[in-house]
């Protein structure tokens, strides 16, 4: 998985925060392994029932700041996930943990039990907690289209009053791709967000969706002009993603090779022209 994660990171055809979250959600899966020395959880199937829940719960529970302690939690917490359906209360629970990681590794672990999670997870994204929140999120967009359910939630989640909240829904949108399309109106708003990480994360979630995106298409060639270099790389992928239905930001774009101060932003909008004009 740290073989996946470096790839992934050093990819030019994924936005910047899709290269982030993806990486981060393997490194939660991957830390203990690295550090603690113990095999893949899944290596091991782990039996299933209450019995087994509780003990991982003491786990996650138990006090303590040191290495050995943080990797026990972070391991039991993905560990749930393994158990399946019966775990989801429990990772809710462990939502709430006052350790970042501990808690991505309960949303890495709700992914991996996959639809089943879904409703929990829409339930989640109304929560009063932020982190609660922001991890249903992390979680669903984990899952990618099995979570499809979870659109009319998420679309209200890009209009959280957490930015992070926001940032991570709109990605998770993008995460669904074709079926998400739903949400291009919201992503369109979410270009004007005062915070960069969203508007990054609408236009990763516009590219994903594609095609069916075109909407966003004068939104976006606005965007183009953002101060934040990254969420102008993404607005020019995206507009390549939509392909001919964008040939309205051609002029747009060809400026943006020309102009823009970003040799990156540059070479997406130069991609972007290709993937209009050879369509």
């Amino acid at each position: 998985m740290m073989k996946m994660a470096r790839e992934i990171g050093g990819r030019s055809d994924f936005s910047p925060i899709v290269r982030l979250t993806v990486c981060a959600l393997l490194f939660v899966a991957t830390t203990c392994l690295t550090q603690c020395g113990r095999e893949s959880a899944h290596s091991t199937k782990i039996d299933e029932g209450q019995e087994e829940i509780k003990s991982l719960i003491s786990k996650i529970t138990k006090p303590g700041t040191d290495k050995d302690t943080w990797c026990s939690r972070t391991q039991a917490a993905e560990s749930l996930g393994d158990i399946g359906v019966e775990a989801i209360p429990a990772l809710m629970e462990v939502f709430k943990d006052k350790d970042e990681y501990v808690r991505r590794a309960a949303a890495y672990a709700m992914a991996l039990i996959g639809k089943p999670a879904v409703p929990s997870l829409i339930e989640a994204l109304k929560d009063g907690d932020a982190r609660v929140r922001r991890n249903a999120g992390y979680a669903l967009a984990g899952m990618g289209p099995k979570g499809c359910r979870a659109v009319p939630a998420l679309i209200q989640a890009v209009k959280d009053r957490d930015s992070n909240v926001r940032s991570v829904a709109a990605h998770a949108l993008g995460t669904i791709g074709h079926d998400a399309k739903a949400a291009v109106p919201a992503l369109i708003e979410a270009l004007k967000d005062e915070i960069s990480s969203v508007r990054e994360s609408a236009t990763s979630g516009l590219q994903s969706i594609g095609p069916d995106a075109k909407a966003a298409v004068p939104a976006l060639v606005q965007t183009l002009k953002d101060e934040n270099e990254y969420v102008r790389s993404g607005a020019a992928w995206a507009l390549g993603a939509i392909g001919p239905s964008a040939k309205a930001a051609i002029p747009a774009l060809i400026e943006a090779t020309k102009k823009d101060n970003d040799p990156d932003v540059r070479e997406y909008a130069a991609q972007a022209l290709k993937k209009i004009q050879d369509q």
